[in-house]
């Protein structure tokens, strides 16, 4: 894997171990598996429909290899059957997590969410002037999409390295974590100084199973039965779903709150227009503890199936791009955001788009926000 070490944060990692071990239950896992098998199948589609039967060839012996690679490291005992179709494989990254705790920075970014009733009553927090996690879903989306233009010419030939797997893991999984608007921002007011941790600390009355506002924007709202990669009818309900999610992305307008994240290839500048959604509706007539009413349901739900069909769309793109070196047509598309190593000062443009989205929301001077550093333990979820 490529990303550009941090050698303070790994030591905190490294002393967090255990404590990665008691919030598991508090872990990002961006959609749930049957969201992650629908952008990978509606992937998988695009790919069968708009490239050649080589390039499908090359696809498959890169995850047929990949499923080798994961299913023989020691001690881990991953499935063989989770590598069976880009859909399946496009869960693994929570799979992997689950096991290698270091990852779960890796599955979303933190960008801050402070309403202007919450500056009003409480102030601009320290924490939450400069909260972003490092390394984080869009930076990694970044790099693997980076590892796997520079192994393009051994993947042709059937090579596949450690390095090679592991991008293209990230790579099926990430495009849809970066997607789920909860996985690009967290709500700081009174009720939550610290962050609600993207939703994984905003109570709900449960809707089902689901007590989080995190994890019902996993489900989309609940607008699919849930289904794990393993369950024998899998495969059929995936099927369906993305029928169902292609007739409705057709047929219907999108909210204007992401309407332009189509016509991005940018990966941080898609998790921006998401993060700038946030007063929009992400948080909008909910609170913590209360019932979801039916018009907040009815937008989750409308907002997943657009976003989901967004990322599969991305996801195969990304494919495309990196390993053929296609550049979508209908885009507009920078080269030079796929850096073999993130980009410092792409960092601190994206942080000065962040400072321009909370002035304009706080009504705040862009020189009162400023980027002190914070305690790194409260990223963890």
């Amino acid at each position: 894997m490529s990303y550009r070490p941090n050698l303070h944060r790994a030591s905190s990692l490294i002393c967090l171990t255990f404590f990665y071990t008691l919030i598991f239950t508090l872990t990002a896992r961006a959609w749930n598996e049957l969201g992650h098998m629908l952008v990978g199948q509606i992937a998988d589609n695009k790919i069968t429909r708009e490239q050649s039967d080589d390039f499908r060839s090359t696809l498959l012996t890169l995850l047929k290899k990949t499923g080798e690679y994961f299913t023989s490291l020691p001690d881990k005992h991953f499935e063989a059957g989770q590598f069976a179709t880009l859909a399946t494989a496009a869960t693994f990254m929570d799979t992997y997590s689950g096991k290698v705790y270091s990852t779960k920075l890796y599955h979303y970014i933190d960008y801050p969410y402070l309403p202007l009733d919450a500056l009003e009553t409480m102030g601009y927090p320290p924490i939450a002037r400069d909260p972003i996690n490092f390394p984080n879903v869009s930076s990694q989306l970044n790099d693997s999409v980076s590892q796997l233009i520079k192994s393009r010419a051994d993947i042709e030939n059937g090579e596949v390295s450690d390095e090679v797997a592991m991008a293209f893991v990230q790579l099926l999984h990430f495009a849809g974590d970066s997607h789920q608007p909860l996985h690009n921002m967290a709500l700081f007011n009174s009720q939550f100084p610290d962050g609600d941790r993207g939703g994984n600390k905003f109570a709900i009355k449960p809707v089902g199973d689901i007590r989080e506002l995190h994890a019902f924007w996993d489900a989309m709202g609940t607008a699919y039965p849930y289904r794990h990669w393993y369950d024998k009818d899998a495969q059929t309900q995936v099927n369906a779903d993305v029928k169902d999610l292609d007739n409705y992305v057709q047929s219907h307008t999108p909210p204007a709150s992401i309407a332009r994240i189509p016509v991005t290839s940018d990966i941080w500048r898609r998790s921006m227009i998401l993060r700038a959604a946030a007063p929009a509706g992400i948080y909008n007539g909910i609170k913590p503890g209360q019932a979801l009413p039916q018009s907040y349901i009815d937008y989750v739900q409308t907002m997943s199936k657009f976003l989901m069909f967004y990322a599969g769309e991305f996801l195969a793109e990304l494919l495309v791009y990196a390993l053929k070196g296609d550049i979508p047509k209908h885009r507009a598309f920078r080269k030079q955001y796929f850096a073999p190593l993130y980009n410092l000062k792409h960092q601190q443009q994206n942080r000065n788009v962040l400072q321009r989205i909370i002035s304009r929301e706080l009504k705040m001077p862009i020189e009162q926000i400023h980027t002190n550093k914070v305690d790194e333990n409260r990223l963890l979820r």
